[in-house]
Order: structure tokens, then C-alpha cells, then sequence
């Protein structure tokens, strides 16, 4: 269903010369319209990089047909909704579009709305019946071996994925089992399918609600007055590696890659094609030592180098596309900055503000010079977001102890 904002580079697991099965297709004489008339609640489905197995509560999913294409040639908005066993709610808001490819057997492309359909992952209907108020939808063709001389879909971002939907919220064990049964026969590895709890669901929230891309906007964010630094100075900026001490989760930068997080940036003799001035380089790491790096994929527009307003996106995109990078205070001589993903206009706790979690105008971070963690140091940078207008609970803790040394070579984020 939601795809993530970048593509895999490489496969998770080997693709097998059996799968997908002889003969495997999508529905046939699909009817679009139909389909997305109504909520759709997901009973079973697969992991993935953008959908583990903490969100299998109360998922559900919504589909609006436009009256036009986006600019980007997009038909459909997605409203996907997912929750952790805590209440955290994760919602989709306008962050998805699918492109319909072929209408009549239900081959739709599903991306990020900010990405052209190019880049965009399989969405296929593979079974559906409305009287009986079911739906099995795949990330595309399952061509890798499972179980079983069984096939699956991968485990990543495009070409991911495998869900049982129904019409009604309750669980209904006897259509699941039948659909699990369709899924069976067309080939696919159930034993990829986990359980989602539907039960003590809150209601829906309103189709215009955006939670995860952007956020509940409010009319007392931004603050007042909300400015980044003044007199900033782009080139003793990049001079440097950042190390990150502290960071808000997007969905680009989930709490699990919260290790030995830096950023260096190199100021570019020209600009790319598409306008950039920057070369970004993140690199973050997963408690298991997995490193998510971005090698050569992110750069950055400088758009008020006075004010250290920037926007950051892949170097594939036009820089129409990037989002908001601000250095809201920075000190050289003390060895800290504070950035954020633009101006904070999304409510956070106690009347403060913080900006969204999804792609862009999303983030917050405190960066330093050196590495180890000067708590302080820290403490004096949060004050600083706090005075600010930030909500600082959105706030965690990055661990920079026995960090490996920084990677060499250009490795595209995996």
C-alpha cells in the first residue's frame, strides 16, 4: 500500500526462475470504481520496510478517484491508516497517489505523491468481490521463492507486499480463510501473512486529516514570529561531519536507524542539472550494525543562504519537488546546530509546535562537531528549540558510543 520516499537498490532475496507461478495474472474485469467506493480493512498482510508487523493494528485503507490527473499523472489519492499496539496512530494523509496502468485487471502503480509514476511500485488486485466484500491485493507479481515451492512478493519498498482486505472491520475467520485459499491457489506463500488486530478500533479520521505527511495543522503554529538563523555561513557549515545527537522519527528515518547517525555536505563548483548546489550525505545505522547510507542520492537547493534555508530531496527530482531544510541556530564556535524541516506548523504537546513525520517539512535534529555527547551542550540546543515554539518530546535520543569509522565509496540507502 504506502510506499516509501526512495527505491531499493537491490533485491532482499533471490529471485526464483519458478516464480511468479506459469500463467499468474490479476483480476479480470475489474471495476475501479466499485472497488473505491468504500473502506477496505485489512485482516492479514505481509511486512514490509514501510509496514512491519508493530503497525498490525486497525489498519485500513481509502481510495478517491480524481476528476483529473496530478501533475505527475497520478489518478487516485490513497488514505492509508495503521496503528501500534500503543494507540500511535500512522496516517498517510496526502503523502500516496496511485496511477492506474491497467483499469480492468486492477494493475495500479502506488508512490509517494512527489515521485513520478516512474518510480512508483506495483499495486495489483488480485482477487475481488464485492457481494462477498473481499479483496487480495499484491505488490505486483510474487517473484520470489517462499515456502513450499511457494512464491512471494519482497520485503522492501516497490514490488512488496501481500494483503487480505474486507468490507466489514470484523474479523470474518471463515471469508479470510477462503481468501487465503484464492491467494493459495494463485501460487503465493501464506506463511508471510500475520493477523491484524480490528478489534477496539477508534473511528476513522476525516479524509482531509494529515497525521503522518503533514500533520493536524493548527492556527497558533508556526509561532509568531518563526525565523531561522541570520548571517549564516554555508561554507564553515559544510566544512565539517555533523554527528547527530538528537531526532525527531520520519518516514524516511525511523527510530530503529537512531545509531551513530552523521551528515556532511559539500558545496557543489556548479549546479546539477536540476539546480542543486549541495551534496548531502547521511549515513544512519540499526542497532544489528545494518547501515542505511545515501551515498550520491541527496542533494540540496540553497534557497536563502543568508537565513540557511535550504531544500533537500534525491537528485532525480526536480528541485520543485525538495523539501524544506532550515538551520534554525548554529554555532561554530560552540559546535552545534539546530535544523528543521522548515518551519514548525503542525500542533505538538502543551501549545507547542513541531513540524510533520512524513517526507518533506518533516524533522527536527541537533547536531554536533564532535561525536561523543556533550549533554549540556545538548540540554543548551533543546532550550534553544524550546524557546523556539518546539515541541521537544517528538525528540530522541541518537546513541553515538562504538561507532564504526565512516564509510567510504558512494552507497546508495538501501
Amino acid at each position: 500500500m504506502m510506499k516509501a520516499a526512495f527505491v531499493t537498490t537491490s533485491s532482499f532475496v533471490s529471485v526464483a526462475s519458478n516464480c511468479p507461478p506459469q500463467g499468474f495474472d490479476s483480476a479480470h474485469n475489474f471495476d475501479l470504481t466499485s472497488y473505491a467506493a468504500k473502506t477496505w480493512y485489512i485482516q492479514q498482510q505481509a511486512a514490509t520496510s514501510y509496514l512491519p508487523t508493530s503497525q498490525n493494528f486497525c489498519v485500513s485503507a481509502e481510495y478517491t478517484i480524481l476528476k483529473k490527473p496530478t501533475l505527475l499523472g497520478y489518478d487516485i489519492k490513497v488514505h492509508n491508516i495503521a496503528y501500534e499496539k500503543s494507540g500511535k496512530i500512522h496516517d498517510s494523509g496526502d503523502l500516496i497517489y496511485a496511477k492506474v496502468v491497467d483499469a480492468k485487471s486492477g494493475k495500479l502503480e502506488v508512490a509517494p505523491s512527489f515521485l513520478p509514476t516512474a518510480l512508483a511500485g506495483d499495486y495489483w488486485i488480485i482477487a475481488y468481490d464485492e457481494a462477498e466484500g473481499y479483496a487480495l491485493v499484491s505488490g505486483g507479481a510474487p517473484t520470489h521463492e517462499g515456502q513450499g515451492e511457494l512464491c512471494r512478493t519482497g520485503t522492501g519498498v516497490n514490488e512488496a507486499g501481500l494483503w487480505i482486505f474486507t468490507r466489514e472491520q470484523i474479523r470474518n475467520d471463515d471469508l479470510v480463510l477462503k481468501v487465503r485459499d484464492v491467494a493459495q491457489r494463485k501460487g503465493f506463500d501464506l506463511s508471510v501473512l500475520n493477523d491484524v488486530d480490528q478489534s477496539h478500533c477508534p473511528p476513522l479520521p476525516s479524509n482531509d486529516r494529515v497525521a503522518m505527511a503533514v500533520g493536524a495543522r493548527s492556527n497558533i503554529c508556526p509561532p509568531a514570529n518563526f525565523h531561522s538563523v541570520t548571517s549564516f555561513d554555508l561554507a564553515k557549515y559544510a566544512s565539517r561531519p555533523w554527528f547527530i545527537q538528537q531526532q525527531a522519527a520520519t518516514l524516511y528515518l525511523p527510530e530503529k536507524e537512531n545509531y551513530c547517525v552523521s551528515a556532511r555536505y559539500t558545496v557543489l563548483q556548479k549546479t546539477t542539472l536540476f539546480g542543486y548546489d549541495v551534496k548531502v550525505r547521511n549515513v544512519a545505522y540499526e542497532k544489528d550494525g545494518k547501515v542505511h547510507d545515501s551515498g550520491d542520492l541527496i542533494y540540496a537547493k540553497v534557497v536563502d543562504a543568508n537565513t540557511g534555508k535550504l531544500e533537500v530531496s534525491p537528485s532525480f527530482l526536480p528541485s520543485a519537488f525538495a523539501g524544506d531544510y532550515w538551520v534554525i541556530d548554529y554555532s561554530e564556535e560552540d559546535g552545534y546546530a539546530l535544523v528543521s524541516g522548515g518551519a514548525p506548523k503542525v500542533e505538538g504537546k502543551d501549545g507547542l509546535c513541531r513540524t510533520g513525520q512524513g517526507v518533506n517539512q518533516a524533522g527536527l535534529w541537533i547536531f554536533t562537531r564532535h561525536q561523543t555527547r556533550d549533554d549540556a551542550l545538548v540540554q543548551h540546543v533543546r532550550d534553544i528549540a524550546q524557546n523556539e515554539g518546539f515541541d521537544l518530546t517528538v525528540l530522541n535520543d541518537v546513541d553515538q558510543s562504538n561507532c564504526p569509522p565512516f564509510p567510504e565509496g558512494d552507497v546508495v540507502m538501501v
